[in-house]
């Protein structure tokens, strides 16, 4: 027995025994898939830090591939820091920047131009997190959008 596909130009029969290769090795893929969020869930802070730096030297990479430039902003804040921030309302008390899974970037056209509007930043927000899905870009947050901000949850 065999199955029947058609596609624009040309019919073509492939046999059950193919088929059936073909959703296993998609099964197979799912697999592999499911073991890497399990690992990731199970990474130490460590880790995580290694895997943020990474995926930051990426977003940076295709910041310039873009034509655009930047100079960072925060990264490492002390939790003394955060505290402040948090009482002025500026931030809040147990930011990422602390486990040094936050950076702040500023971002330029390539005209030169300091960009803060959500809008001019998304394609590099949605970049940020199509590199993995602990990625989370501030300008999402519909009640303080920080558009410079991108960070990994932590999820420990």
């Amino acid at each position: 027995m065999a199955k029947t596909t058609k596609s624009s130009q040309q019919q073509s029969t492939i046999s059950w025994g193919e088929y059936a290769s073909i959703y296993l090795e998609s099964i197979e893929r799912t697999k592999l898939e499911l073991r890497q969020i399990d690992w990731e869930m199970q990474m130490t802070l460590s880790e995580k830090q290694r895997l943020f730096g990474q995926n930051v030297t990426r977003l940076l990479a295709y910041i310039g591939q873009q034509d655009y430039s930047f100079t960072f902003g925060e990264a490492l804040r002390t939790q003394e820091q955060a505290d402040i921030y948090a009482k002025s309302g500026k931030g809040i008390t147990h930011s990422l920047h602390i486990k040094k899974l936050a950076i702040d970037l500023n971002i330029f056209s390539p005209g030169g131009i300091f960009l803060t509007e959500v809008k001019d930043l998304e394609k590099f927000g949605k970049y940020w997190e199509s590199l993995n899905t602990d990625n989370t870009w501030g300008g999402r947050w519909h009640l303080h959008p920080d558009s410079d901000h991108y960070q990994c949850n932590d999820n420990l």
